[in-house]
């Protein structure tokens, strides 16, 4: 990211940025021998960022548009029935938050940001077959919002 203070001003405007790997997952069985799972593998987002600096101390806000990407997968029986579900989508949302961080030397902060983040569905469609003929369809929206709580540490250059 990159911020800007003018000489004298508590306040600092600024840019960031983040690209992340997780292992984020969700699994649900709604009925016996059934499962719904999501999954978050990459994610990021461009925000903007306003604060207030109180020595070497920064009180921000931010926001600004992000990404996911889902893996949704779902299976399951019902007598002579099996449904089965494979897909995997890129999201796109927006995310707002707020953090503080501290200025620890002239080129080391570190900091604690909350951030919530919300998604617009994708619809994902499945395969209910039968004696391994397709005889239907079944269809859920993922939208894999999320709440993060984050620790940072960042490196002025």
């Amino acid at each position: 990211g990159y911020d800007w203070q003018a000489v004298g001003s508590p306040l600092v405007m600024g840019v960031a940025g983040d690209l992340n790997y997780a292992w984020a997952k969700r699994t649900i069985n709604p009925f016996v021998g059934s499962y719904m799972r999501s999954r978050n593998d990459w994610d990021g987002s461009l925000r903007l960022r306003v604060g207030y600096a109180i020595d070497r101390l920064l009180i921000y806000a931010t926001g600004g548009l992000a990404f996911v990407h889902n893996k949704y997968d779902a299976a399951g029986t019902s007598g002579r029935l099996v449904g089965a579900m494979d897909s995997k989508k890129w999201h796109w949302g927006g995310t707002i938050g707020a953090g503080v961080q501290y200025a620890v030397t002239n080129n080391m902060a570190v900091g604690l940001e909350y951030r919530y983040t919300r998604y617009e569905g994708r619809t994902a469609t499945g395969v209910i077959s039968a004696a391994g003929v397709p005889v239907g369809a079944f269809w859920t929206r993922p939208t894999p919002d999320n709440h993060r709580i984050a620790a940072t540490l960042d490196w002025r250059f």
